[in-house]
């Protein structure tokens, strides 16, 4: 077994594990981030492009592109 698989050779960090401190701050601003984002609308553009190619997926015998 290695070292990965034992869990031996790593050390958990204070802020690892224990759900308080300052990595609490670091979580709780990575999921704000995370929802202002998800929560943006999505580009005309790239809508079009999804429209584009679900219309050329329809014409291709079998339906893949692949």
């Amino acid at each position: 077994m290695d070292a990965a698989s034992t869990g031996q050779g790593f050390r958990r960090g204070p802020d690892m594990g224990a759900g308080t401190g300052a990595g609490d701050t670091v979580t709780r601003g990575l999921q704000k981030m995370f929802a202002a984002i998800a929560d943006e609308p999505i580009p005309d553009d790239f809508l079009r492009l999804l429209d584009e190619i679900d219309e050329r997926v329809k014409k291709v015998p079998g339906g893949n592109l692949a």
